[in-house]
């Protein structure tokens, strides 16, 4: 009770104002009851107040009258306690099991729990926005694309309703990221038509890198960045949004402007890592960027730090900064995607035997088809046919003969040798 209290002012809405006036008028009148209402009577009638004050008084006073005065003041405080009081508090309650199912990354669980919020508060904005952000979550489980259109849109709109309530970084980020998430539904949408026209032999007069889908892709990330501006606008130090806004220029640049904007998202990720050393995601975005330079010394040595870092110690100091995207099961996945960034690089430089060794690492964190299948390739390119051979078909064995997984597979058999460096997939 005490924390709905703490918090009533900021979930009343606008017209409980006429329900606080009218339950102080009918309190003031029944002080009629008390000896200071009493007080106040005679200190009125001998100041000899106006005709009007006095024909209220006399009012009141004549028998029959007050008792309804005082069911309505009866009627008014059970109202007041109910909506203002009471369902507001349990919605209190429900927001704050949710939000603990959402820092368990937990966003099923969280649903029913801020549901539940909304219903008995339609003005609790923390719940709306953790809503939007489950909702969201669950909808972009399906790896870099969107698995639930329709939950998606509903998140997004619950998301941009919070707003009304209260300005937070977070808000801002998670819209942000769905920009996000609707550029890399709409590469990887382009990518699978390019495929099938080249297939078909319809090219069409497409080149390599080509884009079905610009202006689309483009709106995406301008959304996405507009978003990110917003959230570094609440809070200028914010490592995770300055991150993030990172991203969405790391993405511009393969559109368009690229030297400007790889040169701005290398500024964001600087100050990223600037205000929050243990803010790991940064330094392997970091280390793309300059992978995708061709500065491979530098890539390294951003990805090493992923690699050497405690993970307790990440958890622990972004949990003391309110930065809650850190837990074991993620950061080992930031570790696995440095060590796997490490052996691409030793791949495209050649280093064929350090590259199969910073791919087991990888896989031992992480236990992904991707990184089995460049384990593969990297024996098919040391010259370890058979071995090689055969873990690509294990891969396929277990992946459906449509998915970009198993043509992959089946590609890299055909890999003679290590003089074969002009073939990658990447």
């Amino acid at each position: 009770m005490i924390n709905a209290l703490a918090d009533f002012p900021l979930h009343v809405p606008c017209n409980a104002a006429f329900i606080f006036l009218l339950a102080g008028m009918i309190t003031a009148l029944a002080l009629k009851t008390s000896n200071t209402f009493d007080l106040l009577v005679a200190d009125k009638k001998n100041k000899k107040s106006d005709e009007y004050a006095e024909n209220v008084f006399e009012f009141i006073n004549e028998p029959g009258k007050f008792s309804s005065f005082m069911f309505a003041y009866y009627a008014i405080c059970i109202v007041f306690i109910v909506f203002l009081i009471i369902m507001p508090f349990f919605a209190d309650v429900y927001t704050v099991y949710g939000q603990s199912a959402l820092k368990a990354y937990n966003f099923k669980a969280a649903v029913p729990y801020l549901e539940q919020a909304i219903k008995l508060n339609p003005a609790q904005g923390d719940a709306i926005y953790l809503l939007g952000t489950a909702l969201t979550a669950i909808a972009t489980s399906d790896g870099a694309g969107i698995s639930d259109p329709k939950m998606l849109e509903r998140g997004q709109q619950l998301l941009k309703n919070s707003t009304n309530y209260a300005a937070d970084k977070g808000m801002y980020n998670n819209l942000g990221f769905i920009g996000l998430r609707k550029f890399n539904m709409l590469s990887s949408k382009t990518e699978n038509a390019l495929e099938k026209n080249i297939t078909a032999g319809n090219d069409g007069g497409l080149k390599s890198g080509s884009d079905l889908k610009i202006n689309e892709k483009k709106a995406a990330l301008k959304e996405a960045i507009a978003y990110f501006e917003k959230a570094i606008g609440c809070e200028p130090m914010s490592s995770e949004s300055l991150n993030n806004i990172g991203i969405a220029y790391m993405h511009s640049s393969f559109i368009d402007e690229r030297e400007k904007n790889i040169e701005t998202a290398k500024k964001y990720f600087e100050k990223s890592i600037k205000y929050n050393e243990n803010f790991i995601i940064a330094y392997n975005n970091m280390g793309d960027l300059y992978s995708q330079t061709k500065e491979y010394d530098k890539a390294l040595e951003n990805y090493k730090k992923v690699i050497d870092s405690s993970v307790e110690v990440v958890i622990n100091e972004n949990r003391k900064k309110n930065i809650f995207n850190f837990n074991y099961a993620s950061c080992v996945k930031e570790k696995a995607r440095a060590f796997y960034q490490i052996g691409e690089i030793m791949m495209i430089t050649g280093k064929y035997p350090q590259a199969l060794n910073f791919y087991n690492a990888a896989y031992d964190h992480q236990k992904m088809p991707q990184v089995v299948l460049k384990i593969g390739l990297a024996h098919m390119k040391m010259g370890n046919i058979s071995e090689g051979r055969r873990i690509l078909e294990e891969l396929k064995a277990s992946m459906p003969p449509n998915s970009e997984i198993y043509k992959k597979a089946s590609e890299y058999q055909q890999v003679k040798n290590s003089d074969n460096n002009g073939y990658f997939g990447y």
